[in-house]
């Protein structure tokens, strides 16, 4: 009988022994996981960071080249004006000799024609579309062309409309008989929606 009570105790104190040494496996195995998982979520977190601060630089030199170039430019204008000839009329023009000009509207696509980004034209395109005229060449109080005014629209004065045209889309052009115009590549809709800048708006 004493020795079924020995072995039988003996069973259970084994049978703890193994339950125990496999939840302590278990619990190893559980923190080695748990161990992996933190270091690739530090592994991620670290490539995040890398990612933005690489991002952040990129985009600081495109700035920064982007000021470099637009410095660059203004310093090159500086310099035409100053060493533009003033002894001689040659490649002078004066406002007046635009200001009631004609203004012509372009597509380029449909006309087949090529959007001057810098330059002047010598004439007009073959599906050029005169629109009205040049009431006035606007600058800012900086003393930089900011656009023309164009009395577009309307017949024989009734119903035309003064808008801004922003310099960057209108180009000089030189006419045949010796006067200037402008046109523009501005959509109908363009005209239409823009600005209106009749005298009440300078008031």
């Amino acid at each position: 009988m004493n020795i079924l009570k020995n072995t039988a105790a003996m069973a259970l104190i084994l049978a703890g022994t193994t339950a125990f040494a496999e939840s302590h496996v278990a619990a190893d195995g559980a923190m080695e996981n748990n161990a992996e998982q933190a270091e690739q979520s530090m592994e991620n977190a670290a490539d995040a960071t890398g990612n933005a601060v690489e991002n952040a630089g990129d985009a600081t030199a495109v700035a920064a080249s982007d000021a470099a170039n637009a410095t660059a430019d203004a310093v090159d204008g500086v310099d035409d004006m100053q060493n533009f000839d003033l002894t001689t009329s040659e490649n002078l023009i004066r406002t007046r000799d635009i200001v009631g000009g004609q203004v012509w509207r372009m597509d380029a696509a449909e006309d087949n024609s090529v959007w001057a980004d810098n330059g002047t034209y010598e004439g007009t395109g073959e599906g050029w579309e005169r629109i009205g005229s040049i009431e006035d060449i606007v600058l800012s109080n900086t003393g930089q062309m900011i656009g023309i005014v164009g009395e577009v629209g309307g017949f024989l004065g009734l119903g035309d409309k003064m808008v801004m045209m922003p310099v960057q889309n209108v180009r000089l052009t030189a006419l045949d008989d010796g006067t200037y115009a402008y046109v523009t590549q501005m959509t109908q809709a363009d005209i239409e929606n823009a600005q209106d800048v009749d005298e009440g708006f300078w008031d």
